[in-house]
């Protein structure tokens, strides 16, 4: 798996991996930055761009339950009609499991600090993940218990292609 901070590079990679129909998909956290990556990387390469969250109706119930999949199958393959398509969102894997589509190339955000801790390692890192701990279980979590169960259930971050390293 390779690794990379720089998105012009990473843009590069991905280029000759995208060809008319190819799904590229970009995974993490929520507010890793993978909708600014998945901008900068559709404007670099002239890709459609779509924005999993976009189709949440935001119900209060888990983030894959309240997600518009219908439309969003709909914009997917419009997209991928007209040649490749770049999709973000948390929860990618699972995702695209409830729509019976699989990404040609994944991008993991890991978002670190100046420190290089990863921010997101509670919720995302399958040694420490207890959705049990009190910072899960606490009332306004729901959508970090998501985020954490998504990782227990589908383990993103090796099935990645690339791991982009965000610094904030």
């Amino acid at each position: 798996m390779r690794e990379t901070r720089d998105s012009a590079e990473l843009a590069e990679w991905i280029r000759p991996r995208t060809g008319p129909g190819s799904i590229i998909g970009i995974d993490g956290a929520y507010g890793s930055g993978k909708s600014h990556l998945a901008a900068d990387i559709a404007n670099r390469l002239g890709l459609a761009h779509v924005k999993i969250d976009d189709f949440a109706s935001k119900t209060g119930q888990p983030y894959l339950l309240q997600l518009r999949y219908p439309e969003l199958r709909q914009r997917i393959s419009g997209a991928r009609a007209q040649g490749a398509v770049l999709v973000d969102g948390i929860c990618l894997w699972g995702v695209f499991e409830r729509l019976a589509m699989v990404p040609d190339v994944t991008v993991y955000v890991k978002k670190f600090n100046d420190d290089g801790y990863w921010a997101d390692e509670e919720t995302c890192d399958l040694e420490i993940i207890d959705l049990n701990s009190p910072m899960l279980q606490s009332k306004g979590a729901a959508l970090a218990r998501d985020v954490a169960a998504y990782h227990q259930g589908f383990d993103p971050v090796p099935k990645a292609d690339y791991i982009f390293a965000r610094i904030v």
